[in-house]
């Protein structure tokens, strides 16, 4: 294309742009109101003539009338409200995530010492305990593995509300069994905040503060004797934080998607459980007791899981 033909583009490109200085309301009550409008922009560039005035042919002139219609069309069609992702929505839906990877990791390991005949250890236990497991029938075992791996899914409900880039997600969680190390049952409330894409592929990361309410099969003090304050006998609670990050497929009334999640319910899991598995591991032997002890906290706080939405509006 000639530097001449690219001027007389841009220039019929600006002149269109001043015929049409109207508002364009994608929301308009009917189809024949907007065919009018467009109808109307396309009359007046057709009887001002202004491409042939610059001394175009037909078939040019046809040409890049129909490029300016097809860019007109396509730019009307992405901001109309049936496509238009960041609009306001309301949704509700559900949950479930895995166990967290601490209960993952050593479930296959405990499967591990049953089917082999091994040693199974683990922090805090003692050697009565992890003698016991070793000996244990693997009928027995494999029905104790299945009751842990099950009892440890996290189930959901949520409530999410979506405006531009912006996601407001709250969920209340029910985690039956904690069968990473005491065997708990937890009940979380929490609040999030974040960014998304609002497209229909949509990754999102958000944040926000956790309540969890727990209770122990037990007295707290005979399993997790770190924990001095939000004791009552077997019943604790505890403040947190959380982080998740995941990516949805959205439909205008639905959505699924995959997150990981980083949630630490309780603050003191850097202090006073972290020194305690520490000075198991040191006991052991390890060299890396430390390393490993942060190790086991992370992975104590980290889930997989799957997240279904239904919009109203």
């Amino acid at each position: 294309m000639s530097l001449i033909h690219f001027i007389l583009i841009i220039t019929t490109l600006k002149h269109l742009g001043k015929i049409m200085r109207i508002r364009l309301d994608t929301s308009f009550a009917y189809e024949t109101q907007f065919l009018d409008k467009l109808q109307n922009c396309v009359y007046r560039i057709f009887s001002e003539d202004i491409l042939t005035e610059l001394g175009m042919n037909s078939g040019k002139k046809n040409a890049i009338l129909f490029f300016i219609l097809i860019s007109f069309i396509l730019g009307l069609s992405a901001k109309t409200k049936k496509s238009d992702e960041a609009r306001f929505q309301l949704g509700f839906g559900a949950m479930v995530s895995t166990s967290n990877l601490l209960s993952l990791i050593e479930t296959s390991k405990l499967y591990k010492s049953m089917e082999e005949g091994g040693d199974y250890s683990f922090p805090g236990l003692s050697k009565e305990q992890s003698m016991v497991l070793g000996d244990m029938q693997k009928n027995i075992g494999r029905a104790l593995l299945v009751a842990n791996i099950l009892g440890g899914l996290e189930f959901g409900v949520n409530c999410r509300v979506l405006w531009n880039a912006f996601m407001f997600d709250s969920n209340v969680i029910l985690l039956p069994f904690d069968g990473s190390y005491n065997g708990r049952l937890d009940f979380l409330v929490n609040a999030n905040i974040g960014v998304r894409a609002p497209f229909w592929i949509m990754p999102y990361i958000n944040a926000g503060v956790n309540f969890t309410f727990s209770w122990y099969p037990e007295n707290v003090s005979n399993i997790d004797s770190w924990k001095s304050w939000g004791v009552f006998n077997n019943f604790v609670f505890r403040p947190g934080m959380n982080v998740r990050t995941g990516l949805d497929i959205k439909f205008r009334h639905f959505s699924i998607g995959a997150y990981y999640q980083y949630t630490i319910k309780d603050f003191d899991e850097f202090g006073a459980w972290f020194n305690t598995m520490k000075d198991n591991l040191v006991n052991q032997g390890y060299a890396d007791a430390q390393a490993q002890a942060l190790g086991l906290v992370f992975a104590s706080q980290s889930r997989f899981g799957v997240c279904l939405s239904w919009y109203l509006f």
